[in-house]
């Protein structure tokens, strides 16, 4: 099995959301609307180390074999029955935002599984040494995937999505770590350039996780 990066592009509905019955809002009082619950996960990576056939000393490499998987976890996601209720642009911009929440973690997991591609071409004196770099490359990533989320969400940032102006900055954030090359360019093996890290494009703009 070669390595591969599981459900990057995924477009969220509301079918797939899990209904809540809350009271709807009173007039010009903001309510949560919906939750999006997100995962990131893999094939327990740091044991895809082999030793180098005829290497002595013994040299150690990673295994084409890790994959990385983006989830969205139905049973958590939820959106209130009221949001239904509301104009049409209203529902469209939030799902928008959910959607958001989706994009912020794949982009992670897309940035943490290119780094762990890298580490192929290496070599390593031992196993462990190996299972270091893997399990360093996991963490620095996974690790971050709650706090993006929860700044996305802050008041001072899209607020949940209630907050346009900022909803259009960050949405901009996430085009940009889709579509804009990284300088210096990188690329897969098939020639395909890499793209800038989602948390590169949040440093830049004054953003730190």
């Amino acid at each position: 099995m070669a390595s591969r990066l599981v459900n990057l592009i995924h477009a969220v509905a509301w079918s797939e959301y899990q209904r809540h019955h809350s009271p709807a809002p009173g007039a010009g009082v903001f309510a949560i609307g919906a939750q999006t619950a997100m995962g990131m996960s893999q094939n327990n990576i740091i044991t895809k180390v082999e030793q180098i056939p005829g290497s002595s000393p013994a040299a150690f490499r990673v295994q084409d074999e890790m994959e990385v998987t983006i989830s969205f976890n139905a049973r958590n996601s939820w959106v209130e029955d009221w949001v239904f209720s509301q104009r049409p642009q209203f529902q469209t911009d939030l799902l928008n935002h959910e959607q958001g929440h989706y994009n912020l973690v794949a982009l992670l997991a897309r940035d943490c599984f290119i780094e762990l591609m890298q580490l192929k071409s290496q070599q390593f004196r031992t196993r462990h040494a190996a299972q270091a770099a893997i399990a360093a490359i996991w963490r620095r990533y996974s690790a971050k995937a709650q706090a993006v989320q929860d700044l996305y969400d802050d008041t001072q940032q899209t607020h949940h999505g209630a907050n346009s102006g900022p909803q259009n900055r960050w949405d901009g954030f996430i085009r940009t770590a889709f579509t804009q090359p990284r300088t210096p360019a990188m690329s897969a093996p098939d020639g395909t350039p890499y793209k800038v890290e989602i948390l590169s494009v949040l440093a830049q703009a004054g953003l730190s996780v």
